[in-house]
This record gives C-alpha cells, sequence and structure tokens, in this order.
C-alpha cells in the first residue's frame, strides 16, 4: 500500500508538468529560417537588427554548401552556410538599394 502512496506522489507532479509544458511551448516565438541564419551574421560581427526574408537559392548550392539571400533592414546578404565550419557572407546591396561588389571580409 505504501508503495502505490508514493508512486502516486511521484505522478502527481509529473502530470502537472506534462500538462504546462505544451502551453509553454506555444507561448514561445518559432524561430524564423531569417532569424536562424541571421545568427550567422552577429556570429561574424555583421549588422542584420531586423531579418525580413530568407530564400534559398537551390541552384547555387552544392551537397556541403547552403547558399541563402537574406534581406535585413540594413542590406541585402548573401549567405553560404557551410557544416561545422560557419558561414561566409557577402553584401549583396544596401538598404538604400545600392549593389556593392566584393566580399564582406568576414569569412
Amino acid at each position: 500500500m505504501r508503495i502505490h502512496h508514493n508512486l502516486l506522489l511521484l505522478t502527481a507532479p509529473f502530470c502537472a508538468l506534462v500538462q504546462i509544458y505544451p502551453a509553454a511551448i506555444m507561448a514561445m516565438e518559432p524561430e524564423t529560417t531569417a532569424g536562424i541564419i541571421a545568427a550567422q551574421l552577429h556570429r561574424r560581427g555583421v549588422a542584420c537588427t531586423a531579418p525580413r526574408e530568407a530564400t534559398r537559392d537551390i541552384r547555387a548550392s552544392k551537397p556541403h554548401e547552403a547558399i541563402w539571400t537574406l534581406r535585413c533592414d540594413e542590406a541585402l546578404y548573401e549567405v553560404r552556410l557551410f557544416p561545422r565550419t560557419g558561414a561566409r557572407i557577402r553584401p549583396l546591396s544596401t538598404a538604400a538599394g545600392q549593389e556593392l561588389g566584393g566580399r564582406c571580409g568576414k569569412d
């Protein structure tokens, strides 16, 4: 009888937690693809305060190199993602619409 009582004491908090957990997950804002790619820019010291849209360039991408175009408030970037090594970032244009050439220098 004592075993059942202890088991009941352990399962009651667990059941309450299981009921609360999905509500907590739904309250969190899901991370978008643009936000995930913008995090790579932040790690490299590149400004992207408000990532707007991320589009994958399927034709240019390779098996171990995903290429994305990321639109931020500051500029438009080409981001090449490599497994375990990070990203190469190249600005394509500024927020004013000026096209940029060359590389960002954040390899």
